[in-house]
């Protein structure tokens, strides 16, 4: 049973309803109260969205168990991370053959497409945000590889990143959509100062040749974001390298190369958008000019990426109706044929 007592705020009495709150936010988990643990339950969960990541602080009154196997999954859930920040309380966790203990000031990640076994040893009061697997991967390269491994948010970057989320929410109310995506970008990147900080095996230092290629790469990305057929291939010959050259410059020093490409091409369209001398220019030729040759496709990434539609975006940010259309007719799209690889 559960009583709605604010605008985010839901309070849980049975263990079904928590269950069925966790399955409705992220996904199914088979919950189980420990030692047939008996008396009242409670549990209460606040949410609130910063652009694409979903942030949840939930209080649990109550010693259980959670699994999620494969018989709980299935292709047609979204493809996300969940971090686990614990303010209090014990979690252990089970993710990739790793077994970790979560103790208050600490947090942990786990992937919501593969098995995953949680306990909570004691009442827990946590944090806990949802991140789409592209941004994250585009942040961090392996999140994979950070599973099951606790991070210490009590100093250095760990308390920055945990004071930089404490901040915006408390000031969740106040900030404009478009603020709220650009703080959950600095969230995120924070976090991958932090993996990195944390990673057993970090690259090795990029030596200044590599430095100064990488450096001409976003260079040549930059002046190119128009070309629809701008790809990791094409710059490896623009630059007189090999693709795999190219490629491994670029490992595990943030995003892909495709995927600079596509984030380059994203920002680009974000800044057009916000800007109020292009109000009047249609946003799909915006999209067009900076190398997307697929409405829908551009639609869906700029929302995965942002948390708001191109025209959600562009009202928001210029802070008044706007008139330009933005509505994908058959001459619209014929002019983007291909889909962007």
């Amino acid at each position: 049973m559960a009583a709605e007592t604010g605008a985010s705020l839901v309070v849980f009495d049975t263990l079904e309803g928590y269950r069925q709150a966790v399955r409705d936010t992220y996904f199914s988990l088979d919950f189980r109260l420990l030692d047939n643990q008996e008396g009242p339950f409670f549990s209460s969960f606040e949410m609130s969205r910063f652009g694409p990541l979903e942030v949840t602080k939930a209080l649990v009154k109550a010693r259980s168990s959670g699994r999620r196997g494969r018989d709980l999954m299935n292709d047609r859930e979204p493809d996300h991370f969940v971090l686990n920040i614990v303010r209090s309380g014990l979690v252990r966790q089970r993710q990739f053959g790793r077994s970790a203990e979560t103790p208050s000031g600490f947090m942990s990640l786990f992937d919501s497409r593969h098995p995953l076994e949680t306990q909570q040893l004691t009442t827990t009061s946590a944090v806990y945000i949802r991140v789409p697997g592209a941004q994250l991967r585009a942040a961090i390269g392996a999140p994979e590889e950070f599973c099951a491994a606790p991070m210490d948010v009590r100093s250095g970057v760990g308390l920055v990143f945990y004071r930089h989320l404490q901040s915006i929410w408390r000031e969740r109310a106040n900030l404009p959509e478009g603020e709220r995506v650009a703080l959950s970008e600095t969230l995120l990147d924070l976090f991958a100062t932090l993996c990195r900080g944390s990673a057993g095996s970090p690259p090795p230092p990029m030596k200044p040749a590599g430095a100064q290629l990488l450096e001409r790469a976003v260079r040549y990305i930059e002046a190119h974001l128009g070309d629809p057929t701008l790809s990791p291939e094409r710059l490896a010959g623009a630059l007189r390298i090999s693709t795999s050259h190219l490629h491994s410059i670029a490992r595990g020093r943030g995003p892909t190369i495709g995927r600079l490409i596509l984030i380059k091409r994203l920002q680009r369209c974000r800044s057009l958008l916000a800007d109020g001398r292009q109000a009047g220019r249609r946003i799909i030729d915006i999209a067009f000019d900076c190398g997307f040759n697929d409405a829908a496709h551009f639609s869906r990434t700029f929302k995965t990426e942002f948390g708001l539609s191109p025209r959600a975006f562009r009202k928001q940010s210029l802070g008044r109706h706007v008139n330009a259309p933005d509505q994908v007719g058959s001459a619209d799209q014929a002019r983007f044929p291909l889909a962007v690889p």
